[in-house]
């Protein structure tokens, strides 16, 4: 109920709330696409930018895929291996957790100052540098080593999601970003299945789960060979919008 609250200013946001500038000028200038044809946009941004595309597409995959067990099994992972109760879990949610939940605020202010590449190269090998220590770890550490897990997932998944937006120009970036949830959601459920298949060799889900999280450093390679840096740089510096004079299927050129 407390949910539907803000679905009440649905209607002030609609007229109240304008477009950005970026995208009137994309609009006015350059391609639309055709109603009822749904892949136009998906194809462009294919063919236009295939290589960032595939870039950004298989660092959230190695991510998704690497870090999915982790995060989903880490409670169960405390309890069935190291004996922790409902009311330590709950202790842990509510000071850890608050504690964690910081890591997506604190890597956007990092990427602002020092830049998008390295911030995220850092996260996602403290990613997975604290899922090993937490799936092998003992102990009083464990607790902490939790926090940090979800500080390090969370920022992680800030700064790939600023990678998906920032790359392609105006005309594309929610496709973009849509196609980045899909295949997101796809390399995490392909972890959590590997998971039950690694489980059967290690015996473990510690085991399984450390196995699995060395494909997040996917990403870091993928990041630093492949994306440029785009913090402190305009849109159209990163990825200007190209006037083509032909259009991809289900996309039409607007005349005035």
């Amino acid at each position: 109920l407390v949910g539907h609250g803000p679905l009440a200013l649905r209607a002030w946001w609609r007229r109240r709330m304008p477009e950005t500038e970026r995208f009137e000028k994309a609009r006015d200038a350059g391609l639309e696409a055709e109603a009822g044809i749904l892949l136009g946009s998906a194809w462009r941004l294919a063919s236009e930018h295939r290589t960032r595309l595939a870039a950004v597409l298989t660092a959230v995959f190695a991510v998704a895929a690497g870090s999915s067990a982790a995060d989903f099994l880490s409670v169960k992972f405390l309890q069935s291996e190291h004996g922790w109760t409902a009311s330590g879990l709950s202790a842990l949610y509510l000071v850890g957790g608050a504690a964690a939940i910081c890591g997506g605020p604190l890597a956007g202010r990092l990427s602002d100052r020092r830049g998008r590449r390295g911030s995220s190269v850092v996260f996602s090998v403290g990613l997975a540098l604290v899922a090993w220590c937490f799936f092998g770890g003992q102990g009083f550490v464990l607790a902490p080593l939790w926090a940090l897990l979800v500080f390090f997932n969370l920022g992680t998944d800030v700064l790939l999601a600023t990678y998906g937006a920032e790359l392609f120009p105006t005309r594309l970036r929610a496709t973009a970003l849509g196609i980045r949830m899909l295949v997101a959601t796809l390399g995490g459920a392909l972890g959590l299945a590997l998971e039950s298949v690694v489980y059967g060799w290690t015996g473990s889900h510690g085991g399984a789960v450390m196995l699995l999280t060395g494909l997040v450093l996917v990403a870091p390679v993928v990041i630093l060979g492949f994306l440029p840096e785009t913090a402190g740089r305009c849109l159209e510096d990163i990825a200007p919008d190209r006037d083509s004079t032909s259009p991809a299927p289900g996309l039409v050129r607007r005349t005035t």
